[in-house]
Formats: structure tokens, sequence, C-alpha cells
């Protein structure tokens, strides 16, 4: 095959001189930097009450989904999935105006509490159904075509339901490389992990019949994040506990299910730093493969700390990050319970936590905050106050808590809260978004090239699909490789030689599996071949 020689141009907002206002401070242009989500209610005249706002999502086409709950009918809870543009209205053409909200059976409630986007643009939500009143549950989830419309051809009517232990909480979602679901939460005894196909049927090739599950080598817990790992495999994170203390857990398994016992040992590492509570709430992968996790350490007492770990790929403590492995900060007065980790394109690293930040009437209340940490594990300075911002959404209200359930970036690096705030007073609870300046993100490994390139790459950064356009037709589509810049391959594809002679300008590949970072596209077994250099952010 002819050798290709393809460069592109970095995005103006990775250039360095490029400043994006204060790092820390809230997004003037979104609101006064918080927005009250609109659950709208359609079935009834009563106001909505017991609205959740659980999971947050930027799209490919700078759309903001969020996912939740919320009491629409006056009598059971539903699954709510609404959409809002980037400047913080909400987007009209999605769903009813808006809003989706999605009921079950006639005596069951329904919580959305995870989210996960496919690469052709449909949506999942999942969380649990339960019936009305009862303590049980199991996973639900519901799947929507990108402009809100439940999708008939998943599972049963849009919807997908299954029973393991009949107290199933789901609590995360990963969608594969090649479409299918992989769910994860807890049940009445164990661990949980299920998935599915891409009809939503139950994939009998991973664990038994579909079903995974597990106690973390002897422990009862729950699982709380999951990621996936370029070669396939799957990292779970949560904790391990008996009746007096809780272990931070990660565990690693095999495409099919079964545990990798060259991770940790025998496929789980735990992480035990203080006294009583140890617990891991969300996970990310580096580029070169180490893991970072962020949660809470507790000593006896109400005394908890933020805590973020980063492990090297054999599930041991990366030595070389924070103290041991780990950084612990006080954000507030006292329990500091973070909620989720994710990676800028600089490397960076954002942990959302709720945090007692005051003493209103003698009220312990939750506030909001976000964390930024350097790449070595020490707190960014730069960031908000000494490393630090803090918000509350209701201050000096002394009946109302608020509490971070997810995060997400967008392409100019903005920071993305889903925040719920719990009114004890009135009795409401309600969703909001909260937009956070990055301040300058300055990303190595990006320089341009030369100005007569003969392909171009888009969207750059990425969260699912990269195209190459090449300026010529070709003969034949290319075969390719993928490397990350410690030229470790994570990515390949062979020539596709049944379409030899069919003339294409593009080359589509799929990164959904790659964690934040840069990568190199080679396209010709020519080693002369300049590669493509392209960023993904989640």
């Amino acid at each position: 095959m002819k050798s290709i020689a393809v460069t592109f141009f970095c995005l103006t907002f990775l250039l360095p001189n490029i400043s994006m206002g204060q790092a820390g401070s809230l997004d003037p242009s979104f609101g006064s930097g918080i927005i009250k989500l609109d659950y709208k209610t359609f079935s009834t005249g009563l106001a909505t009450r017991d609205d959740y706002a659980n999971a947050v999502i930027v799209t490919p086409d700078d759309k903001i989904l969020v996912a939740g709950f919320s009491f629409q009918d006056g009598m059971y809870h539903q699954f709510a999935l609404t959409r809002y543009n980037l400047n913080g209205t909400q987007d009209n053409t999605f769903g009813n105006s808006g809003l989706v909200a999605t009921s079950f059976l006639s005596n069951r409630e329904g919580y959305g509490h995870t989210m996960a986007l496919q690469a052709d643009g449909k949506i999942i939500v999942g969380g649990y159904s339960q019936v009305n009143g009862g303590s049980g549950g199991i996973f639900q989830l519901v799947r929507y075509s990108p402009n809100g419309v439940i999708d008939n051809t998943f599972g049963n009517k849009g919807k997908d339901s299954t029973s393991i232990t009949g107290y199933d909480k789901m609590n995360s979602l990963v969608i594969q490389p090649d479409g299918k679901i992989l769910a994860a939460g807890y049940g009445s005894s164990s661990c949980e992990l299920v998935r599915y196909q891409t009809n939503g049927a139950l994939d009998n090739n991973f664990g038994t019949n579909g079903i995974l599950k597990t106690n973390f080598g002897g422990n009862v817990g729950q699982l709380k994040g999951m990621v996936l790992q370029t070669d396939g495999k799957i990292i779970v994170v949560g904790y391990s506990s008996d009746t007096k203390h809780s272990l931070m857990t990660l565990m690693r398994l095999k495409t099919d299910g079964t545990i990798d016992n060259t991770f940790g040992t025998n496929g789980v590492a735990g992480t035990f730093i203080d006294s009583t509570r140890n617990e891991a709430n969300s996970v990310v992968l580096q580029s070169d493969g180490k893991i970072v996790v962020s949660g809470f350490t507790q000593k006896t007492g109400f005394l908890s700390y933020l805590l973020v770990a980063r492990y090297l790929s054999n599930g041991t403590l990366d030595p070389t990050f924070g103290t041991g492995g780990y950084t612990k900060v006080k954000v507030g007065y006292r329990d500091q319970h973070a909620t989720k980790v994710a990676l800028q394109a600089d490397g960076k690293i954002l942990v959302a936590t709720n945090s007692i930040m005051d003493t209103v009437s003698s009220n312990y209340l939750y506030g909001t905050a976000l964390v930024r940490f350097n790449s070595d594990g020490t707190i960014d300075k730069s960031f908000g106050t000494n490393g630090i911002a803090r918000v509350k959404i209701y201050a000096g209200k002394d009946y109302v808590n608020e509490y971070v359930k997810s995060m997400a970036l967008q392409k100019d690096s903005k920071i993305l809260l889903a925040v719920t705030t719990l009114d004890n007073l009135n009795y409401a609870d309600n969703p909001y978004l909260v937009r956070f300046l990055p301040g300058q993100v300055i990303v190595t490994g990006m320089e341009n090239t030369a100005e007569d390139a003969s392909a171009s790459v888009y969207p750059n950064p990425s969260s699912d699909v990269v195209t190459v356009t090449f300026n010529n037709l070709l003969n034949e589509y290319p075969g390719y490789t993928v490397t990350n810049l410690l030229g470790e391959e994570v990515l390949k594809s062979d020539k596709d030689s049944e379409n030899q002679g069919a003339l294409t300008n593009a080359l589509n590949i799929n990164v959904t599996s790659l964690p934040n970072g840069i990568y190199l596209l080679h396209l010709s077994e020519n080693s002369n071949a300049a590669p493509v250099k392209f960023m993904v952010s989640h």
C-alpha cells in the first residue's frame, strides 16, 4: 500500500497560551455556574419531588445528558433522562420537550443511577426497580434512541430487567467496543456483574449464564465503579468488609468473567489505610495503563478524608504517586466522601466529593467540592483555593444537603458536576448541574506538523470514533495500529482484503475502549509513514 503522510493541527484550546478563566471558578456563561434542571411533570398537575441527577455525559455533538429519577406521577418514581445545551438551556428537541420519564410495571418504582453512550449515539440508562414500598430490587436497563425515544429493539420494548438475589442495585455501566453492555452493582450478599448482548439478552459467554457473583475473595462488599482495559479485561472497584472494617478493593476479570490471577493477590488488590472504613467509589485508566481510584478513608468516629490512589497495572500501589501510592485530603469540616474521578487531557486528576462544609444552626450540612491533583498525586494549588473548589448551592440554609453524583468533562475541558440537593424541611430533592472553569490545560506531545497535510482527523479530541479523512481516494482500506506514547500497541486492524479496489477517502476507528490520553495512529506498514496523533477524552 502506498505510504500515507498524515498531519493535523491541534485544536485551539489545547495550545499552551490559551487561558480559560480562573481555574476552579464557576463558569459565568452557564447561568451563574449553577443550573437547576427541569424535571417537568407530564401526567399530573403535581409538582415533581424526589428529583435526582445521578449521571452526566457530554455527547460527541456537545449535548449534555443527565440521568436520574423523578417522582413523576404522584405515585411512583420513574427513570428520568434530560438533555441540555452547552449554554445551560434545556434542549426541547429531545424526548418530550427536553425530558424522558420512563415508568415500569404499575406497582414498581424505578431509580436511574448510571448511564452509558453507545458508539451509534443510543443511550443506556441503568439502575434498579423495586415493588412500591418494598426494600428489594432488580437490575433495570432502558435504551433510548439519540433523540430520546425508547428503543423497542432492546430487551422487552426497550426495557430489560435482571433479578439476581432479589435485592440488586446497579451502580455502574460500561459499553464494550463490540457493543456488549457490562453492568456492575451489588446484591443482598455479594457483588454482582452482568453482561448483556447488544439486544439486551444475557450473554451466556460471561460468568454463569451472563451473571457473575463474587465476594472479593471472601468478604461481603459492593461494586461502585468499573473500567475496561484496552485488552478487554475488566477492572471493578468498591469495598469489601467484615463486621468492623471495610477495605478499598480492586478486582480484575478476564473477558469471560473469570478472575485474572495475575492481578494483585489472586485477582484482588485491597488497600487498608485507616482503622475503620476504606472505600473506592470511582476508577479511571491512564493511557500508560495505571489505575487511578477515588474514594475515602475513615478512622473511628466521623472524620473521613477524601482519598485518591494510583495502582500499577499489576495491582500494586504506585510508589511514585502521593505518599506510598495515595493522597488523603481534608476538604471541609468532616466527612469527605469522594464520588467521582476524571482525568484531564494534561494528565491532571479531578476528584469530585461531598463534604460537610459548615454547621449552620448546629446542623452538619454537606456541600459540593472539586479537588485537582497533579499527575504525581500532589494537590494542584493553582486550582480553586489551594487546590479545592467549594460550592454551596443553598448557602446559609440549615436544612439542605448537597451530594455530588457524577462528573463529565467537555471538549473544552470545562468540568460538569451532577448534584442532587436534599431539602429536609420541604421534603423536596432537586437536580442541578454545576460547571467549573479549568484554567489553562496544557497538553504536551500535540505539536503542530507541516501544513501540507494529505489527511485530517476529527473530532480531536474524541470520546468514541476518530475519523481519518484522506485528501485523495485510496483503492484499498488500510490496516492500522494504534500505540500510546510509550509505544505500546493498544488497537490493531488488518488491511481489509474484501474491499480491495473499492475507493475510499475515510477511515473510522472506534476508540471507546481507550483511556483518556494521547495516541499515535499508524496507517501503513511502511515505517516512513507519518503517524496520526489524536487525543481521547471521555
